[in-house]
């Protein structure tokens, strides 16, 4: 629906009647394109915020915008905290980090660290062991 998502929430269409729900944000195309190539694993651009925004067709100082830490954006604000991670999602943020050479490699270390755990190429040796003392205690006597 063009046009309705700069509207108050009164004033937003949907169908042939009026929404009054509050916070009901509806994407345009530019920003869905955007949302898929930021969130999505196998998407060229996953994770990286100006590149998405560039490749979704936003104007570099837009995209420039959007990678600010103090970041208005209420859209993006609002879908990122309804966003479910999977688990591939989470896979593909570590291995982002493992292998950015922007990292410093303690960073990155850890970062492969839970990819082989995630994996399980790592066994955890640490275990826990119940003793009954009493018990042992018969025993020996």
């Amino acid at each position: 629906m063009k046009g309705n998502t700069g509207l108050a929430p009164s004033r937003r269409k949907v169908g042939n009647e009026v929404s009054t729900v509050s916070n009901q944000w509806q994407s345009n195309p530019k920003q869905q394109l955007f949302l898929y190539n930021y969130f999505e694993p196998t998407s060229k651009t996953f994770g990286n915020v100006f590149q998405s925004a560039v490749s979704a067709g936003y104007k570099e100082s837009y995209a420039r915008s959007l990678t600010r830490r103090n970041n208005k954006n209420m859209w993006l604000s609002e879908y990122a905290r309804n966003t479910q991670l999977q688990p591939e999602h989470i896979m593909a943020g570590i291995t982002s980090i493992a292998t950015s050479m922007t990292e410093k490699g303690s960073t990155r270390l850890k970062g492969y660290e839970l990819l082989a755990k995630l994996n399980g190429m790592v066994i955890d040796r640490s275990q826990s062991v119940s003793v009954n003392i009493e018990a042992a205690l018969n025993e020996l006597t």
